[in-house]
């Protein structure tokens, strides 16, 4: 497959599948890989957004080994193997931009246009409300103001050229690498169909790039069906909060309401098994969903209808969007068939527990290869649990504050042991690895003395009384548990899959200490990893030892 990978993050939920995707790279599941990334969002300043491009940043600032190789390189059978490009594109309501009566224009004495408004559009609510929080379940007005938003950035790119907005830059950089894609391109989408932003995006985004590749081209090119693939992730509601009360409803004019998802979702779908550009264009469509009776109430709380406050917790059911997007990247057989009525939909089914209430997600319930993605998961968490537990980077200290700490102890372990290859790798670069590790596992707040949950943690709390691939004591609740971790970090299987936890220890020795006895045996890097800077050198030797430990073939 030689197709070039691209990503469009949507929305609030978007960002949310996002994060599992760019996850899904550290753990290596994306080797040799470059990916280019577009977060589109109305709303600039929100927290899932923001958590998101940190995370990306995060992620690059490890595969960076020098001021011309920003985001470092591809690599191979490794930790953060694929190489991750990053472009941000926010629509401009600021100021007398921010409701659509003002995009539109519309003023007073405006009698023409406004009737025209009017026959679509409520007047005094949904014309007037905020759009810098997004659409707000108003998927009608979403869509035309999405694909304007993005055609109006185009043109004022293309126009502007070095003097265009920093968002607008981005916005061409992306499209154009998917229009010099010769050789063809893969681009999937993430965002839910039960609120505004997302639900909006997904019908219009394949329609107005390809009018942008037209304004880029003044012309010349517009996209090529054969050669642009497109595949998104539909996902439903899998949430609540509470209903606005009276209050909100006045002062917001316009907020979604829970109560609504599942009509939203319905009537999105309805939609889009109709609708002549989805026809058009995409070639895969993944439906994701949550049962009704399992959603949890996610608002604290706060009914938020956007801004940095909304950081919502990471769901398991993201992760799977997120493996969607693996497997319509490596599907070969994603042509058409031209006698077919509509696209290919793909959905996968998760058993229950012998209760009937809960899931038992196993690797099979989120991939056909199912062994790779149980070997790269496995070897990731093994490795936070060594960088977070067993060395006590959880704690939040850095590398550079403190002497013999975190990887910085480990390398230290393995200098002592004879091997002096890590010593010159730079702390900062240390402190990046640690801190990327707290976001995907857990760190210790130490003020409150709790644990507090990173990506996989809030995974594994969305499953509640099912199971989540490891044994439930994998996962530690209490700061005090951190000392049986430390001892056995790569204590993770159950006993059914027993022979795939490390080495038990003994009387003397705790599983932890025979891994460090062993990092020499068969870790050194290989060739075929591809890897240049020490940083990238020293992730493989990591990569190789916890492989090992786990008894998985290459």
């Amino acid at each position: 497959m030689n197709d070039k990978l691209f990503v469009i993050a949507i929305g609030g939920t978007g960002m949310r599948c996002l994060e599992s995707f760019v996850h899904l790279c550290a753990m290596g599941m994306f080797d040799g890989q470059e990916i280019d990334i577009l977060t589109i969002d109305t709303d600039s300043s929100n927290g899932n957004k923001d958590r998101a491009e940190k995370l990306i940043n995060l992620y690059n600032d490890i595969k960076t080994s020098s001021a011309d190789k920003v985001g470092g390189t591809p690599n191979r059978q490794t930790f953060f193997s694929a190489k991750i490009n990053l472009h941000k594109f926010s629509t401009d309501y600021a100021g007398n931009r921010c409701s659509f009566r003002n995009l539109a224009n519309i003023g007073d004495d405006d009698n023409d246009n406004q009737d025209l408004a009017d026959l679509f559009l409520d007047k005094e609510t949904v014309q007037k409300f905020d759009l810098s929080h997004g659409y707000r379940a108003q998927t009608h007005l979403g869509s035309m103001l999405m694909y304007h938003g993005i055609v109006e950035a185009a043109l004022n790119a293309h126009r502007k050229g070095a003097d265009a907005m920093p968002q607008e830059k981005e916005l061409r950089d992306f499209i154009t690498k998917i229009q010099d894609s010769a050789a063809g391109a893969r681009v999937f989408i993430f965002g839910s169909v039960f609120g505004g932003t997302g639900a909006s995006s997904i019908p219009v985004v394949p329609r107005a790039i390809n009018e942008a590749v037209r304004i880029f081209s003044d012309g010349a090119n517009t996209l090529n069906p054969e050669l642009v693939k497109f595949g998104a992730s539909l996902l439903t509601d899998y949430f609540k909060f509470p209903n606005p009360d009276a209050t909100q409803k006045s002062k917001e004019k316009v907020i979604a309401s829970a109560s609504n998802f599942a009509l939203n979702s319905q009537a999105a779908m309805e939609f889009y098994r109709k609708d002549p550009t989805v026809k058009a264009y995409y070639r895969r469509l993944y439906h994701v969903g949550w049962p009704a009776s399992m959603r949890k109430d996610i608002s604290g709380g706060k009914l938020l209808t956007g801004g940095n406050e909304q950081k919502n917790p990471c769901h398991v059911v993201e992760l799977m969007c997120a493996m969607a997007a693996y497997d319509f990247f490596n599907r070969e057989d994603i042509t058409p068939d031209a006698n077919a009525e509509n696209m290919p939909c793909y959905y996968r089914t998760v058993a229950a527990d012998d209760s009937g209430k809960f899931f038992n997600f196993t690797p099979e319930s989120f991939a056909d290869d199912s062994r790779k993605f149980q070997q790269k998961i496995a070897q990731f968490f093994s490795f936070a649990n060594v960088v977070l537990a067993s060395e006590a980077a959880a704690l939040g200290n850095k590398s550079s504050d403190t002497a013999k700490y975190g990887l910085q102890d480990f390398i230290l372990r393995i200098s002592d042991a004879g091997d002096k290859t890590y010593d010159s790798l730079d702390i900062n670069d240390i402190d990046c690895i640690e801190e990327y590790l707290r976001y995907f596992a857990f760190y210790i707040n130490t003020e409150k003395n709790i644990v507090v949950p990173g990506w996989l943690y809030q995974i594994r709390a969305s499953v509640e009384g099912g199971k989540f691939i490891f044994r439930n004591d994998a996962f530690i609740q209490a700061t005090n548990e951190m000392k049986r971790i430390a001892k056995n970090p790569g204590k993770i299987f159950d006993d059914n899959q027993a022979e795939k936890n490390w080495t038990e220890g003994g009387l003397l020795s705790s599983q932890y200490d025979i891994f460090i006895k062993g990092l020499r045996q068969d870790t050194q890097v290989k060739q075929e990893q591809n890897t240049a800077s020490i940083k990238e050198q020293f992730l493989a030797y990591i990569y190789n030892a916890i492989r090992l430990a786990h008894k998985f073939e290459s």
